[in-house]
C-alpha cells in the first residue's frame, strides 16, 4: 500500500503544481526565477 500512497502523492502534488501555473502571482515568480531563456531551454532538456 505504501506504493500506492507515493502515486497518489506524486498525483496530488502535480495537480497543485498545474493548478497554481494558472495563477499571476505563479507565472510572475516563474519570469523571476528563469529571466533568461538560455536558462528556461537548458531546464527543458
Amino acid at each position: 500500500m505504501a506504493d500506492l500512497e507515493a502515486v497518489l502523492a506524486d498525483v496530488s502534488y502535480l495537480m497543485a503544481m498545474e493548478k497554481s501555473k494558472c495563477t499571476p502571482a505563479a507565472r510572475a515568480s516563474k519570469k523571476i526565477v528563469l529571466p533568461d531563456p538560455s536558462v528556461a531551454s537548458i531546464a527543458r532538456k
